[in-house]
């Protein structure tokens, strides 16, 4: 997710953290595991009888949570209802007699014998239905759920009973902080079910219906996710996609619960935002694919694409289910003695934050990925000159498609430019020649294209003569002008299994290139993922270079191959070409 810092009014940092596959690198391992092994989550309650004479009882569930005021932070308490969730009744022995859920507004009605003695309802964080699968746990060991619970008695005769649960709250013991979060889980779900359809582009999508896979969501009042990592202070949430049992860590969403034992700093559990965007990264896993190499990132400079790509993909989610362009963290609350304060603010409605500046960049600014996801979904509505008013639809089918969307396997190096570029073609296909124009518009806007020529651009052995051209530009982590990325299919073959870069100048002479070839689930910060790597220094020696590496003896599949202009050679142009096959191939689109 994004950092923790104090802003100034308008000024927008997003910091170093680790979000889609956990804290970043610069996170120290825990020599020893927080709670223990991973643990095995007790069943869900959902064996119910059918009493002959029974009394129903009733109740409503509700939870209390702390308002967001995007100016201010966390405010004052407003109450919902428990939707969709487990119950429980139980009898005085602590046997379950009973299972339920709540209804869609947190009402119960649930039959038990009618039969004189002393009882326990209860409501747990957790559901497993058609409309949400999630579980608020404690930790990933005891595995157990938040829950609230109220105690009644039956003379024997009752044909039903009233009894009045009392609200999950948000202080204290905080239980309202588990069921806000599973309430924000089930309102994603809502919101999938009730906007996968492409309302304007004909019957192209499939709408999601019944619930996403089942989450699991880590979450404990006053601990940092960053102490599994041995960094207690750490302010982090982030998804893991796998389990990692050498922390004892199981897959799943942890969420901040404060630092230290407080909860008087920085929490997430009413910040929706942040909630939101987390889940966004789980449905990268259950109904797509996630590319991310995951760790820093950062809203104010160029970033790896498939990093730029989720953590943009999950700031504009949260938004899209909110219906609020705004992304907010928060520190502390009202009640603290510090106060409430604002950590990040985020309009995807507003350009005055990461703005792209050359053509491409686009693709390589997680904001400006958020920003042209709100605005293809959005419409030109009050004054907005951007919209190409797709809807929710289309962004889902491209999303989670497998045959035709980021869920296939034919996909390799997921990233925003190739995520335009197939939401286009449907566009071209099914839309009106204004909602291409609209379209197109929104991508001019954000210096972004649809198509891989940025990022990934698929090679493959030709008798071509196609050429690139790169010209260095001062600064770092430049990746769309300094930097080209082809995606190369090695079939394993000697024939193929070399690979080289011959560049020149038209005149004077060219920008030093080196070449680099990369595993396809690389990270630039793990030297193990780098294949090979040839930078030899040119320039001097004339108006022409050349670099080779070679793939001899590694396995058939999907590689990056990286063309970098070196840092100490800049503001000149160089024309190049990549070939293989002793020369007699060149690597072409």
């Amino acid at each position: 997710m994004l950092s923790r810092q104090y802003l100034l009014l308008f000024v927008f940092i997003l910091g170093l953290v680790g979000c889609a596959k956990g804290p970043d690198a610069d996170t120290s391992p825990s020599t020893d595991n927080l709670y223990g092994s991973i643990g095995s989550e007790k069943s869900y309650c959902s064996s119910v009888s059918n009493p002959t004479t029974a009394t129903a009882i009733t109740a409503t569930a509700q939870f209390k949570y702390r308002q967001v005021n995007r100016l201010v932070g966390l405010t004052t308490s407003a109450t919902g209802t428990i939707k969709r969730a487990e119950v429980q009744i139980l009898d005085s022995g602590g046997t379950t007699i009973q299972c339920g859920e709540t209804n869609a507004t947190g009402g119960i009605s649930i039959n038990i014998p009618r039969t004189a003695g002393t009882y326990t309802l209860k409501v747990l964080s957790r559901a497993e239905n058609n409309y949400v699968k999630a579980s608020v746990l404690d930790n990933p060991t005891s595995m157990t759920p938040y829950s609230i619970s109220v105690s009644f008695t039956l003379a024997g005769s009752e044909t039903t009973k009233a009894v009045t649960l009392p609200a999950a709250d948000y202080t204290g013991t905080l239980e309202g902080g588990a069921f806000n979060i599973l309430d924000q889980i089930y309102l994603a779900n809502e919101f999938i079910r009730n906007n996968s359809s492409c309302t304007n582009l004909g019957s192209i999508c499939t709408p999601l219906t019944g619930a996403v896979d089942k989450v699991r969501v880590f979450w404990t009042p006053g601990l940092s996710p960053g102490a599994y990592y041995g960094s207690p202070t750490a302010s982090i949430s982030f998804f893991i996609p796998s389990d990692d049992t050498s922390l004892g860590m199981a897959t799943g969403i942890y969420l901040m619960g404060g630092i230290n034992g407080s909860t008087c700093v920085d929490t997430d559990h009413f910040d929706n935002s942040v909630v939101l965007h987390e889940y966004g990264h789980y449905l990268e896993k259950a109904k797509a694919y996630s590319d991310s190499p995951g760790g820093s990132h950062s809203g104010t400079t160029q970033i790896d694409a498939r990093l730029a790509w989720s953590e943009g993909w999950g700031n504009y989610f949260q938004g899209a289910v909110r219906g609020d362009s705004h992304y907010v963290d928060t520190t502390g609350n009202i009640d603290c003695s510090g106060g409430t304060g604002i950590s990040i603010v985020l309009d995807l409605e507003s350009q005055s934050q990461d703005v792209p500046s050359q053509s491409g960049e686009g693709i390589f600014r997680e904001v400006s990925v958020s920003r042209a996801l709100w605005d293809i979904q959005e419409s030109k509505v009050g004054g907005d000159s951007k919209g190409a008013d797709l809807g929710f639809g289309p962004i889902w089918k491209t999303f989670s498609s497998s045959p035709s969307g980021f869920r296939s396997t034919d996909v390799h190096f997921r990233n925003m430019g190739h995520f335009n570029e197939l939401i286009r073609a449907d566009v071209v296909a099914q839309g009106s020649g204004s909602m291409q124009t609209d379209f197109d518009a929104v991508l001019t806007n954000e210096k972004q294209l649809a198509t891989r020529r940025e990022y990934a651009y698929v090679l493959t052995p030709q008798v071509a003569s196609c050429t690139f051209s790169l010209t260095g530009i001062s600064g770092s982590n430049n990746y769309a002008a300094s930097n080209d990325f082809f995606s190369y299919y090695y079939d394993g073959t000697s024939t193929h299994s070399t690979v080289a870069l011959k560049y020149s100048a038209s005149s004077g002479t060219p920008s030093d290139l080196d070449l680099y070839v990369w595993n396809e689930d690389y990270a630039f910060s793990d030297s193990s993922t780098l294949i090979s790597s040839s930078a030899r220094f040119y320039p001097e020696s004339g108006s022409t270079g050349v670099e080779s590496i070679s793939l001899s003896g590694r396995s058939p599949g999907y590689y990056l191959i990286h063309v970098a202009v070196d840092p100490d050679s800049v503001n000149q142009t160089a024309n190049f070409y990549l070939e293989t096959a002793g020369g007699s191939k060149r690597l072409c689109p």
